[in-house]
């Protein structure tokens, strides 16, 4: 691993770290940054790369370590607070994230985004009432508070004479010099608030512009998603994983759930969460940190790092067992987890080669149905391609080939379930869904909308409602809008 003693200037392992990252060894960069952790040496201001590049690897122990040593350098800035709450929300730490927004509130009453992170918090909560208060004080502090808009919209229901409508329809004009990113956020909110009111047209424009705006900002090509499913279709196959050296990894802790997003899966995450087996869920990511090695997930690349003699023929099981470690760090040691990253949709194959005993299930739900929710929905990052419905059918497309390629590489260990068949059906496919991952039925699974626990995707408010099948029809109403959707994904 190296020299990591820091008899030496603390800074050598601090370059060494950012060597390992950039020659993509995450393990070696994790063991120089978890010794400065340890040692807490004089780094001064270093301690913000160092807490940034701990959290971006899913080293959680030792970014919440840097974070704190970093504030202490200038206990009074105040972004240093905040990155540090994010880290802790993003990370579940959910009480000791309430209590900094609290006191981040009392020491800086006058400032918006402490009182939008403490709303946000609590919005993931489920404290509505009380998110709500801490978000209209972000807005009466700063009226074009974009993201605490997007978050308050989505807590409630807008009517025609909803004063928070006239509001936000009166900040709008007052956002034309913020940037796209900034105006588009707005212009979502608003479109969520037209939408509730009864206002199709409007509001279908609304999100339209929104979209464009955004998307000006974050671009999205289909070259990486082509490029992957043409290899992975003509290679991935049974015999191209037996060429490959084998993983060791023997645990099944982790319960894969997959899918488009808005298509069901923070339901059955929430579902799996009931249950006295799963201690809990999120869309964790970290499977990308520990496969860091890889430079895609394409076949060539998976045979590339199998042949590096540097690995020694051990990639998959070093891979696995780092995965298990981050999933540590994110979630405790104790029972049962579930991770509904979405990308993993794309990356079953490796997953199945490096997690052998995982299981997955893949949610599905009618096309027309996922693309108006997502369009209506602004997402944080990674979902690029809902800007434009042109390039939801065509990513819509995308799935549906990459699903129908794992299902028939891997059919016992991934399980197809469609929504609206779940919300008709729960105690038949609750069971079902259960069995596969290997849980016994349990009746409180039914009552999933009782567990407490922080739920950061826009799901959040629907999750903590029992099931209704009242959303499964209604994107109709928006049928005929959608038509450029379903012109590129037929």
């Amino acid at each position: 691993m190296g020299d990591l003693s820091l008899t030496q200037d603390p800074r050598i392992h601090v370059r060494r770290a950012l060597a390992a990252f950039e020659a993509r060894d995450r393990d070696l960069a994790a063991e120089h940054l978890r010794q400065l952790a340890h040692s807490k040496p004089d780094l001064g201001p270093t301690w913000g790369p160092v807490a940034r590049m701990s959290k971006s690897i899913g080293e959680v122990s030792t970014a919440l370590t840097a974070y704190r040593m970093f504030i202490e350098v200038d206990p009074d800035d105040r972004e240093r607070h905040l990155e540090l709450g994010d880290t802790l929300a993003a990370t579940g730490r959910m009480a000791e994230a309430i209590d900094l927004a609290n006191s981040l509130t009392q020491r800086w009453p006058a400032h918006p985004a402490t009182h939008h992170f403490l709303g946000n918090t609590l919005a993931q909560l489920g404290e509505t009432a009380e998110a709500l208060e801490s978000l209209r004080t972000a807005i009466r502090l700063y009226p074009i508070a974009s993201d605490s808009w997007l978050t308050l919209s989505s807590l409630k229901r807008f009517s025609v004479d909803d004063p928070d409508l006239a509001h936000l329809q009166s900040v709008i004009p007052k956002a034309a010099r913020e940037g796209n990113l900034a105006r588009g956020t707005l212009l979502y909110a608003l479109g969520k608030a037209l939408d509730d009111a009864g206002d199709e047209d409007r509001a279908f424009k609304t999100y339209e512009e929104g979209a464009r705006l955004i998307g000006l900002e974050r671009p999205f090509s289909h070259a990486d998603n082509d490029a992957l499913l043409a290899e992975t279709a003509a290679r991935f196959d049974r015999n191209f994983l037996k060429s490959l050296s084998q993983s060791s990894v023997s645990s099944d802790r982790p319960i894969f759930v997959v899918g488009l997003p808005r298509s069901g899966t923070t339901l059955v995450e929430q579902i799996f969460a009931a249950h006295s087996a799963v201690s809990d869920g999120a869309e964790a990511g970290v499977f990308r940190h520990a496969a860091m090695a890889l430079l895609n997930f394409r076949p060539s690349s998976l045979t590339a790092l199998d042949r590096d003699p540097r690995w020694g023929g051990d990639a998959w099981s070093r891979i696995g067992h780092s995965y298990l470690h981050l999933l540590n760090e994110r979630f405790g040691k104790e029972g049962r987890l579930v991770d509904k990253t979405l990308t993993h949709a794309k990356w079953i194959g490796p997953i199945a080669h490096i997690l052998p005993n995982a299981r997955f299930i893949w949610m599905r739900r009618n096309p027309g149905a996922v693309a108006w929710s997502c369009f209506k929905t602004r997402f944080a990052t990674g979902i690029e391609w809902s800007w434009s419905l042109e390039a939801m059918g065509r990513h819509f497309r995308f799935m549906d080939r990459m699903h129908a390629h794992w299902s028939t590489e891997f059919p016992d260990r991934l399980l197809t379930v469609d929504y609206e068949n779940l919300v008709a059906e729960p105690d038949v496919w609750i069971p079902r869904i259960l069995a596969h991952a290997g849980l016994s039925d349990e009746p409180q699974t039914r009552n999933f909308h009782e567990v407490k626990r922080s739920v950061r995707t826009a799901s959040s408010s629907q999750v903590r409602q029992p099931l209704y099948n009242r959303s499964v029809d209604g994107w109709r109403e928006y049928e005929r809008r959608l038509a450029p959707f379903f012109d590129a994904y037929n």
